[in-house]
């Protein structure tokens, strides 16, 4: 099986981020997951939060965030053969997250996956529409 990175940019995720990793470390997959935080500046229990959950934790100045940049930092960073980035306040919907992700890579013309969001319950009316 292969490896997968879940790669999850945070900053002051708060306890909420804790469902997150706990859905992460639930998932049924044969082969190894890593997750990789890259932190831009929390000052609250995020890190501590990845970490205690076994998350490789990468810590960048705030200064340094940029979408694009930071998550490529994070990728050059991971180890996976296959790599999922989310949010972090994404909630895994199931215990398949990975292993679906991986099956849509048997096939050979297959480059990337999408998957579809869905907001929390506690989402505000615009995230609601928006995902």
């Amino acid at each position: 099986m292969k490896l997968v990175s879940v790669i999850i940019p945070t900053k002051n995720a708060g306890m909420a981020f804790e469902q997150t990793l706990v859905k992460l470390r639930e998932q049924k997959y044969d082969g190894e997951i890593e997750v990789v935080v890259i932190d831009s500046g929390s000052t609250d229990c995020t890190v501590k939060l990845a970490q205690d959950y076994g998350a490789r934790v990468i810590q960048i100045d705030p200064k340094e965030f940029d979408h694009g940049l930071t998550r490529n930092n994070a990728i050059e960073q991971s180890k996976g053969e296959i790599l999922i980035l989310i949010s972090q306040d994404v909630l895994p919907a199931d215990q398949y997250l990975v292993s679906n992700f991986v099956t849509a890579f048997d096939d050979a013309k297959v480059a990337g996956a999408y998957a579809r969001q869905l907001p929390r319950d506690d989402a505000d009316v615009i995230t609601k529409r928006n995902l």
